[in-house]
């Protein structure tokens, strides 16, 4: 049965892949800052709780949406494709972690389902898969945005590490002092050079006032030369 089900996933891979499903241009960018992050998943598994855990320790900025929905057994598909229905059409999350934990082939069988696999492909929400463990591959995966071997993965993924942030946060900073520091001296520069071509009031009426002095020498002197050169 195994081998079978293999066979039947293949052939539906290769299908999808020549229509073009699992094509890098088809693929939607991540969120750099996510506000919103849907989860689509069971809420009572570990699946759930490990995300929750590296979302608040890497990113707690961003809200953690779940929609619940059973992963495994007979038509369980359907209940993924409508919790992932939902979440796209609510159109409040940035990005989508479709996650399970590991299992048999036929635990994730609805993961390789084709309606499964054309649901992913038509949301407009960017799409991590985190299907099983790091072996296990499904359709779902090759048709997801973005592919992660772990769900704590899929939230490493979605989210940026706030250290990170919070050292070129600290960077900027710096650099914004750096350069306010550097502005303010040239401005004290300028306004020193400003300072020595501005003339003492003390010392320009000195300046007019010798001026004044030597304006009246010279009419002194062209007034006694007029005087002493008339005809008498």
């Amino acid at each position: 049965r195994r081998q079978r089900q293999m066979c039947i996933r293949d052939r539906l891979k290769n299908k999808l892949r020549i229509e073009g499903l699992f094509d890098s241009e088809n693929k939607k960018e991540l969120p750099e800052y996510p506000e919103k992050i849907g989860v689509i998943s069971s809420s009572t598994g570990s699946v759930i709780r490990d995300i929750i855990e590296v979302l608040k320790s890497r990113y707690p900025l961003s809200e953690i949406l779940l929609y619940d929905t059973i992963v495994q057994g007979e038509n369980a598909h359907h209940k993924i494709i409508k919790a992932l229905k939902a979440a796209d059409d609510q159109k409040i999350c940035d990005v989508l972690i479709l996650a399970r934990g590991g299992g048999s082939l036929e635990d994730l069988w609805a993961f390789n389902e084709e309606e499964l696999a054309r649901a992913i492909f038509d949301c407009s929400t960017p799409i991590i898969s985190s299907i099983g463990h790091e072996t296990d591959t499904t359709i779902a995966d090759f048709v997801a945005d973005v592919r992660a071997p772990t769900p704590s993965a899929a939230a490493v993924s979605a989210t940026p590490d706030r250290n990170v942030l919070i050292y070129k946060a600290s960077k900027l900073r710096k650099n914004l002092q750096d350069l306010m520091v550097q502005s303010l001296g040239q401005k004290h520069a300028y306004l020193n050079m400003l300072q020595l071509k501005i003339i003492d009031p003390s010392q320009q009426l000195l300046q007019n006032a010798q001026k004044l002095d030597d304006y009246e020498m010279r009419l002194f002197r062209s007034v006694s030369y007029t005087h002493l050169t008339l005809p008498t």
